[in-house]
């Protein structure tokens, strides 16, 4: 039993899957990390951005990582395919935030000469 736990169940047949989506363990594994990560996530955006003067510093880390999370979503869409169109909206947003955070740390800086 202990080497077939794995083994598809005629439950797991009818389970309809989408391009890039054969194997299901790596959704047991993750499902668990994501709420608390993204939410730590997001409120070290709100809190570098939320003071009357941002954070500039901070942000630009948090881009770097909203960049490279962009980069780990094209790596796992090349190699096993285009999992959802909504995963186009979030790689267009993972990769364009660094830049518009660039932008807005440069007016901010030539505002305050």
């Amino acid at each position: 039993m202990g080497l077939n736990r794995h083994r598809r169940t005629p439950a797991d047949r009818r389970i309809p899957r989408g391009p890039g989506h054969g194997h299901r363990s790596h959704r047991r594994l993750a499902r668990p990390l994501h709420g608390p990560v993204l939410a730590g996530y997001g409120i070290a955006w709100l809190d570098a951005a939320a003071a009357d003067r941002p954070d500039l510093r901070r942000m630009r880390l948090l881009a770097g990582l909203m960049f490279l999370g962009g980069l780990g979503r094209l790596a796992t869409r090349a190699t096993l395919g285009r999992p959802h169109p909504f995963h186009d909206v979030l790689l267009a947003v993972e990769v364009a935030a660094p830049f518009v955070v660039e932008v807005a740390a440069r007016g901010s800086r030539s505002a305050d000469r």
